[in-house]
């Protein structure tokens, strides 16, 4: 007798791993939905589900939650429904939950959430929607079929609640220069690292755009500067500014000295 299993492969910018793009036959409007709401506050919405292939296809639509792993650069954990402190799972209904779509076909679907009094900080859920790619024939007599998911992520912050970090530890290590980034407040922060590097004349001769952190509180992650290694020995000033997004930075300036045989040392660092 046959067995079945289920291979769940994930698309778009949600996941490590995917399906192969040409077998993939779902695209949604709405790949990332962002509400600033108030406790107790209703939200009505709507995306689009698309169709791109010549065949009918049946979608399964369904919430789960996620979570950003380490190293924080966009890596998420999926979770059941409502197991991340940081759920909205339960706070969002939609319509419909399963249905077919023809050829090139396009439909809408409607959702609703609804903040709870109590709501506090920031909580983030995807909505997943799921179809079948087609059933292959392993060697060993097994029967796989292949799933695929795309996913709309729900950002759901209440207004108020506090984006804050903290820059700690920074260090010279290997050439460069490294610290640890802690979410320090109630929300969700995606991070943008630049920098450049001012020498004794403070004129600009270097300047680089670091990996971007995506991190929930309380968690912490290192970060890495690292400045040209043309650099002549010589006395300079590293400018780096932390943007987390909607006007909120920080700013740390690293006086740092590089000798003829390249060691960086750092003379002081400044908020």
């Amino acid at each position: 007798m046959n067995k079945f299993l289920i291979l769940i492969f994930s698309c778009a910018m949600l996941l490590t791993a995917a399906a192969p793009a040409h077998a993939f036959k779902i695209s949604i409007s709405d790949p990332k939905v962002r509400v600033q709401a108030e406790p107790g506050q209703v939200v009505n919405g709507s995306m689009r589900v698309e169709n791109p292939s010549d065949q009918e296809i049946l979608i399964r639509v369904y919430m789960e939650d996620f979570v950003y792993i380490a190293p924080f650069d966009g890596s998420k954990k999926f979770l059941i429904p409502e197991t991340s402190k940081f759920s909205c799972a339960s706070w969002v209904s939609f319509s419909p939950q399963e249905f077919t779509l023809p050829p090139f076909g396009k439909k809408n679907i409607d959702y609703t959430i609804r903040v709870p009094e109590n709501a506090r900080g920031g909580h983030y859920s995807v909505l997943f929607f799921e179809t079948m790619l087609g059933e292959m024939q392993k060697e060993e007599g097994y029967r796989v079929n292949v799933l695929g998911r795309i996913g709309s992520l729900f950002f759901i912050e209440m207004k108020g609640a506090e984006k804050k970090a903290e820059i700690t530890e920074i260090a010279v290590k290997e050439n460069s220069f490294r610290g640890i980034y802690a979410n320090t407040g109630d929300l969700f922060t995606k991070v943008n690292t630049t920098f450049y590097v001012l020498d004794s004349q403070s004129m600009v001769i270097d300047r680089k755009e670091e990996n971007e952190i995506y991190i929930l509180p309380p968690d912490q992650t290192e970060f890495t500067l690292t400045p040209s290694s043309d650099l002549a020995a010589g006395e300079y000033t590293l400018i780096a500014t932390f943007d987390l997004q909607d006007g909120d930075t920080l700013i740390r300036e690293i006086d740092f000295s590089k000798d003829r045989n390249g060691k960086l040392t750092i003379r002081e660092i400044r908020d």
